[in-house]
């Protein structure tokens, strides 16, 4: 998880981050079986904001917020591996319904 984390810190956030972003969870899954709903979770939420703007534009401001939840999401799982199994099953559930948003971030409140 933590050459993850290392991986995304790097990324610019543009829609083909989320598709290496998935392919790279789907290697690490068959790597580390014990955490393979834990990746393929993290895996989903990034195939379907790809799938969702491949081709669309995307505002910079909006890739940076979606790439600030997505490294928020990987912090969280990160921590989780090393937590008790009722935690793990919550964030779990809670990843099985969550979706990366990309709107814009508004400078004026």
């Amino acid at each position: 998880m933590e050459e993850l984390s290392i991986w995304l810190e790097e990324q610019s956030g543009g829609v083909r981050t989320y598709l290496e972003f998935q392919q790279k969870v789907s290697v690490l899954s068959k790597n580390d079986a014990s955490n393979s709903a834990l990746y393929a979770l993290i895996g989903a939420i990034a195939q379907r904001f790809y799938q969702k703007y491949d081709g669309e534009p995307l505002p910079v401001d909006a890739a940076n917020g979606a790439l600030s939840e997505l490294r928020s999401i990987v912090a969280n799982a990160s921590r989780s591996v090393r937590s008790d199994a009722q935690h793990q099953l919550a964030l779990l559930n809670e990843l099985a319904g969550l979706e990366l948003s990309a709107r814009r971030i508004s400078s004026t409140p």
